[in-house]
């Protein structure tokens, strides 16, 4: 491979550094660095910048003609070795028919494809983050194809009209034994489980943790104890238990801080006395919120979604040394430092257990954050990818 690098392996083996093609799922280039939040976002970072990649090829999803007009698109970083594309298309969503969705994705294969023959990348790696990308790309295109998910889809109530879909696709890569690295065993079992398939959850910016910003005023004029819930709140939360920690307490509050996408469950946690609703906060207040609650909790109802999930919410309230209470669920269940709870009551007790044991000693927090960085994960990402 022209400009190829001997880079090592986690086990220390010499490998040639590949080409790379990323195809993104959901969000442009532009979004994932406005974001730089979630496991896609510094993904592309990490690319960017890795020696395990020889040459890269950043693809956004399909984008409507119209988006050509926007002028707040930030410029890519191009050079020699690493190069983007942004497939168009007249339409602005994606439909919903089963064949219809193969047929359009094999449009944007063949664009991506085109692209990463003008950008001079040999035989390719095809790292897919959508599963209809992953399942329709036809294998003797690339040196080989692979899916990264971090949410299981199929399951997700945003994307109700393309459940179809995406189960579809699932059964198609498990057919072609496409190679998953997923947050979770749940999601990786989703796709079959093929060979050089792996669980790498998520991770933490560790720079944002080491010495979060102090909590916003509004947050430290509530009452204490002062518990939080930062994330989409959706039918993902266990209203019940939310209530029955409430009605424990003698005095404090329950925070609930995150993108408000259900309108009967923020309803419902409107009426809940010492809750209070927060729409989503800029990642510095949410960090200084994280860092002064005395209880962080994740009370999930057991889903398809929420057993797929690895909730960042989990490493981020453990970086800030918060005691943390979740519901039983496989990912959340091992991952040191957090307590666990499988009834209503239950996770009461644990909230109240908690409050008394106060916050992390500060090694031990400082050693979780380096323990669990994204750049641990995603080389261990690219272990089973490259």
């Amino acid at each position: 491979m022209t400009g190829a690098k001997d880079v090592h392996t986690s086990w220390g083996q010499p490998a040639a550094a590949r080409d790379l093609v990323l195809s993104l799922a959901f969000e442009t280039y532009t979004d994932t660095v406005r974001r730089s939040a979630f496991s896609p976002d510094l993904l592309v970072q990490h690319l960017l910048t890795s020696e395990r990649v020889d040459r890269l090829l950043v693809a956004d999803p399909w984008r409507s003609v119209l988006g050509l007009l926007r002028r707040d698109r930030i410029p890519f970083p191009a050079d020699a070795r690493h190069h983007h594309a942004s497939p168009r298309r007249l339409r602005r969503t994606d439909p919903t028919d089963v064949a219809a969705v193969r047929r359009a994705t094999r449009r944007y294969l063949a664009r991506v494809r085109r692209a990463a023959d003008r950008a001079g990348l040999e035989h390719p790696v095809l790292l897919a983050t959508h599963p209809w990308v992953a399942a329709e790309a036809d294998p003797d295109q690339w040196h080989h194809v692979a899916y990264y998910g971090w949410d299981d889809w199929a399951a997700h109530p945003a994307f109700a009209p393309w459940h179809d879909s995406y189960l579809d696709a699932y059964a198609r890569m498990r057919e072609r034994g496409v190679r998953v690295v997923g947050v979770t065993d749940a999601i990786v079992q989703r796709a079959g489980a093929p060979a050089g398939s792996a669980t790498v959850p998520n991770g933490l910016i560790a720079d944002e943790w080491r010495d979060p910003a102090p909590a916003p005023q509004w947050f430290l004029d509530l009452d204490r104890p002062r518990l939080l819930y930062t994330g989409t709140v959706d039918t993902r939360l266990d209203l019940d238990t939310v209530e029955a920690v409430c009605q424990s307490l003698d005095a404090g509050s329950l925070t609930v801080v995150g993108q408000l996408d259900d309108e009967d469950v923020v309803a419902r946690l409107r009426s809940i006395p010492r809750v209070h609703v927060q729409s989503w906060q800029p990642r510095e207040v949410t960090r200084g919120v994280v860092a002064g609650c005395d209880v962080a909790l994740i009370p999930h109802v057991k889903s398809d979604l929420t057993v797929a999930m690895s909730p960042l919410k989990l490493y981020e309230y453990l970086a800030a040394g918060r005691p943390v209470v979740a519901s039983d669920l496989p990912a959340i269940r091992a991952v040191p430092g957090v307590v666990t709870a499988a009834t209503v009551e239950d996770f009461v007790h644990r909230v109240h257990e908690g409050l008394r044991r106060g916050p992390a000693a500060e090694p031990d927090r400082l050693g979780f954050i380096e323990q669990n960085t994204w750049g641990s994960r995603f080389e261990t990402l690219l272990d089973a990818v490259l």
